[in-house]
């Protein structure tokens, strides 16, 4: 005689299966290509406008050396779950907007490449919401260039 669990055990099965393949269809967030941002010599802030809708992301780099203060704002009107995070060279999560706010502020402690992601958080994304942006970023302490000429 079979006991009910071992007689349901292909069901649970079956279920655990549809139950994974559902997880995996869900649209993931894709991050875009990222877009390089320069600074010209003497430049001390970069203004970039955009917007992300739905799952979209939006990667943005910038070169920045250890002991330079950056200060990363995103800014956007609007009721929008629109987030940013700030990642190092090194690939770690140094700044994570949709727990600590708006704002980045610190002082480098890699020089390289760093990395901000602009996304809209699920419950906006799964709506097909669009969201503009303006993105600011500082770096302090950076010299004018002397000007040219006599």
């Amino acid at each position: 005689m079979r006991t009910p669990l071992i007689c349901s055990l292909p069901v649970l099965l079956l279920g655990a299966c549809l139950l994974t393949s559902h997880v995996h269809a869900q649209p993931q967030a894709t991050p875009s290509p990222p877009t390089l941002l320069r600074f010209a010599p003497g430049q001390a802030e970069l203004n970039i406008s955009g917007s992300v809708t739905g799952y979209q992301t939006l990667d943005y780099e910038f070169d920045g050396s250890v002991g330079r203060e950056v200060t990363v704002l995103l800014d956007y009107p609007g009721r929008a779950s629109l987030y940013h995070n700030v990642i190092a060279p090194s690939e770690a999560l140094v700044f994570n907007g949709s727990l600590e706010g708006s704002r980045f502020q610190a002082t480098l402690r890699e020089g390289g490449r760093y990395r901000v992601r602009v996304y809209l958080m699920r419950n906006d994304a799964r709506r097909g919401k669009r969201a503009a942006f303006t993105l600011h970023i500082r770096q302090a302490g950076v010299e004018a260039q002397p000007p040219s000429g006599p």
